[in-house]
């Protein structure tokens, strides 16, 4: 039975893979796969025409803000992704808007990505609108294996990369926005770049890069456009470095005659935007490219809510240092692990070009941070011209979380190869613990910090307790983390000796992915699912190490060729899916979370009204911003 399955794995590997990503999905999502919830910005926006959101809805209400800038998404971009749809249905290009001021371009305007191939599932019932959403995470998993499959990783070891990189923050914490269209499809256009210099097939992979390029540029968000562009060359020049001239002219060639066919199959979009951008004005001051993040929020790399959950602080003074709307994702703790684990280096044979392939990577995903950071030299990039209009905290993720998942796969390659010795799992332990702590301490001092009394003027003594209540936040936080980190080098540890234990060590990085997607639940709630985890990783220590205290990690010691139990592997299998269970019923049951599945854009009666006694198809307010499903339904009046 094994045999067949192997056989059955390796014969059908992509649908295997497709359908393990969609488990992964449904495990972290298990409320909007099986429970009836919704991550339809619409739905989650605090906005609506009643007090409990859009129209005739009764369902549960959100605690606290599970994606980043839910507004723009609910209130701007989905009602104009429903009015581009509308022209589809009708046969018509969405090429002008005419219900908004005296008329606007409607495509060439980039926020609306009025082609993006995915944006166009918008034509299905609102019931089936997670479906596009979580198809750009599917995708993304799906091309980042494919890409790391390319580069002779092992099954699991892309499939890893894989998980890190669909669930990684640059994804979830933006869900909704439209620069996903664009970051999904980087690990396939260096895919394509690969294709290209190995020379082979020649006019099939310049085809197939035009394609993927011009679906790059479909997705119209010029940021993450240029930010990806740029990774493209700068992995191109590392690819062909030490080459011959005939190939390096070759490839060039060949690469060049990509990118212009793939801007002429996008020229249908591009011609209209630049004249638009001729002719407008851009949001983004010329100095947008100069601002940076505060090192204080650098921790949030890696334990993602140490000061707060999404859109949220436990002390007000933290709004004034960390700014939710410029963090550009998270990748976790066992990332961070396993990537120090890819560049450490070992006396024992381990192929040259994947340790290259973790070095350009990981030095990618560093260069990325310290212009995140505002490092120079490195901020200077926001001098240059157009360079110097991109928000770089907020779009650098694509980078960074990119390279950090690039870099752990090879981690866990070297683990599966028993490629690394027992004293260098610890020495990245030890790294990986010292990098932590320094990134805490430099932190600390803000969840200490009293909050502004002007919060709470008659309530004094609430605004002197939030400073220890947002000071043990953290270090339960900090708790959770070195959790993490313990678990994994154990499970590491064990790997060298049991292969089998991979699927053990994937588990755990499924279960704190998915711990950290966020889910709109309250601080109590979510208390929940720490507690939980916390649980099921002390269970998991327990059945590695026996019923002996750790005194230290250090003092571990494993005699050679001792291996797990099949039992005890199956019992700690039964523990991580376990685990997996509860979060989602505890995410299911919690009063408060993600909203349950409605139409966020049903006709309100005053809508019909105005349809029918108004000789207007334009309503202004001065009050704020119009919700769904106000513009929706004033487009197509009666």
């Amino acid at each position: 039975m094994p045999d067949r399955v192997s056989r059955f794995t390796r014969d059908h590997e992509y649908l295997v893979i497709s359908l393990a990503l969609i488990v992964v999905l449904a495990v972290s999502y298990g409320s909007v796969f099986f429970m009836g919830y919704t991550l339809v910005p619409a739905s989650i926006s605090f906005y609506g025409v009643t007090p409990t959101g859009s129209y005739n809805y009764s369902g549960r209400t959100i605690g606290i803000l599970p994606i980043i800038d839910p507004a723009a998404a609910g209130t701007q971009i989905l009602p104009i992704r429903q009015l581009i749809t509308q022209f589809f249905l009708m046969g018509k290009m969405p090429l002008w808007n005419p219900y908004q001021a005296l008329g606007t371009p409607l495509a060439a305007d980039t926020v609306n990505s009025a082609y993006a191939p995915v944006n166009l599932l918008h034509f299905l019932p609102s019931a089936f609108w997670d479906v596009p959403i979580l198809l750009r995470l599917w995708l993304a998993g799906l091309f980042m294996y494919a890409f790391l499959r390319n580069h002779k990783l092992f099954r699991d070891s892309a499939f890893v990369g894989a998980i890190l990189y669909m669930l990684s923050g640059a994804f979830t914490w933006y869900i909704s926005m439209e620069h996903l269209n664009v970051i999904m499809l980087t690990p396939l256009v260096l895919l394509s770049v690969d294709r290209i210099i190995t020379g082979k097939h020649a006019r099939v992979n310049i085809c197939l890069a035009s394609i993927v390029i011009a679906l790059s540029l479909l997705g119209a968000h010029i940021e993450a456009i240029i930010l990806q562009f740029c990774l493209v060359i700068i992995y191109y020049i590392y690819r062909v470095l030490g080459v011959n001239i005939r190939s390096f002219l070759g490839s060039s060639l060949r690469i060049m005659f990509s990118f212009a066919m793939g801007f002429g199959l996008a020229a249908f979009l591009l011609i209209p935007v630049f004249e638009y951008l001729a002719n407008s004005s851009l949001a983004h001051t010329p100095d947008a490219g100069l601002v940076a993040l505060l090192p204080y929020s650098a921790i949030t790399s890696f334990i993602p809510y140490f000061f707060g959950l999404v859109q949220s602080y436990t002390n007000p003074s933290i709004g004034q240092v960390v700014n939710w709307n410029l963090l550009g994702g998270y990748v976790g703790v066992c990332a961070l692990y396993l990537s120090l684990i890819a560049v450490i280096p070992h006396k024992k044979n381990f192929d040259k070009d994947k340790q290259r392939f973790a070095y350009f990577f990981l030095a990618m995903a560093i260069i990325a941070l310290l212009i995140t950071y505002g490092a120079p030299p490195f901020q200077w990039i926001g001098y240059l011209p157009v360079f110097n209009l991109i928000l770089y905290p907020r779009y650098l993720g694509l980078v960074w979380c990119f390279g950090f998942s690039v870099a752990a796969a090879v981690g866990f390659e070297k683990l599966l190869g028993g490629n690394i010795s027992r004293k260098q799992l610890k020495l990245a332990f030890g790294i990986a613990s010292l990098s932590l702590i320094t990134l805490a301490l430099v932190s600390i001092p803000f969840p200490l910090t009293p909050g502004s009394l002007s919060f709470f003027p008659s309530e004094e003594k609430l605004a002197i307790i939030l400073a220890p209540t947002s000071f043990f936040y953290s270090m339960e936080r900090i708790i959770e983390g070195f959790a993490f980190l313990c678990t994994v080098t154990l499970l590491s540890l064990t790997l060298l000796n049991d292969r089998k234990m991979s699927i053990i060590l994937i588990g755990l990085i499924v279960v704190e992915m998915a711990y950290y997607t966020p889910q709109g639940m309250s601080y109590q709630w979510e208390l929940y699912r720490s507690l939980l985890i916390l649980s099921t990783l002390a269970i998991i220590a327990f059945l590695l190490i026996g019923r002996r205290f750790i005194p230290s990690l250090n003092s571990l010691n494993y005699r050679s060729g001792i291996s797990m139990r099949p039992s005890t592997q199956k019992i700690l299998l039964l523990v991580l899916l376990g685990s997996l269970i509860i979060q989602n019923v505890i995410v299911g049951v919690s009063p408060h979370g993600l909203p349950h599945r409605s139409n966020a854009f049903e006709k309100a009666p005053y809508i019909s009204f105005l349809q029918e006694n108004s000789e207007f198809s334009r309503i202004y307010t001065f009050d704020g911003t119009y919700p769904p499903p106000l513009l929706a339904y004033l487009v197509f009046p009666n």
